[in-house]
């Protein structure tokens, strides 16, 4: 929450927290909650696996986006964070490029120690994050956006479905967020040394 509330962005940036029913994150948000650009929304449990109780990452961002007034939006899972400068450096690459969409790299960070830099114009599985993108509106009028399909529904399907619809987007060639742990720690347990990005750290 503090990092979206510390853009570098002269204009209004609303903040739509979506929500299971959570007292604490609810408490949480009151912190927070002092203008009416912030929205906190909890929906029920019916969107988590019937089986694993696990939340879908893609159904609450999808009604998030829906709810949104502004003209462009952006994701942010709950163990991330932005760089002060995401919000500008996404929307001026998409004005300068009359895009409607933009991918960033994102930094990966696990039990506190930086890892990797994630994300490169291949717009590949596995090579992106969702924190690093942002688009208009319009753009998700242009992806077929199935909330079954779990969180790759927000990054991988949603910039490739652009892509082969041949939406115009752009890459940001720089670090605008920090993804923390999440399913990398717990696929590999090791950096993706392997990776030609790894120990570039481009800001």
């Amino acid at each position: 929450m503090p990092s979206v509330r510390n853009q570098f962005w002269g204009g209004i940036v609303e903040h739509i927290i979506i929500s299971d029913v959570n007292p604490e994150l609810r408490q949480h948000f009151r912190r927070y909650h002092d203008n009416e650009c912030t929205r906190f929304v909890e929906i029920n449990d019916t969107w988590k696996n019937a089986d694993t109780h696990a939340a879908n990452g893609a159904f609450p961002w999808m009604v998030g986006s829906r709810l949104a007034f502004g003209t462009f939006v952006g994701f942010l899972g709950d163990d991330d964070e932005l760089y002060p400068e995401h919000v500008s450096a996404h929307v001026g690459a998409m004005t300068r490029a009359n895009a409607l969409w933009s991918l960033s790299q994102v930094e990966f960070r696990a039990g506190g120690e930086y890892w990797n830099v994630i994300g490169d114009e291949s717009y590949i599985e596995g090579h992106l994050d969702a924190t690093g993108i942002m688009c208009h509106k319009i753009a998700l009028h242009h992806a077929s956006w199935d909330p079954a399909a779990g969180i790759a529904a927000v990054d991988w399907k949603l910039v490739n479905d652009w892509r082969q619809l041949g939406v115009p987007g752009t890459f940001v060639a720089r670090v605008t967020g920090i993804h923390h742990d999440g399913w990398l720690t717990g696929m590999t347990g090791k950096p993706y040394s392997e990776e030609p990005w790894a120990g570039r750290r481009s800001r």
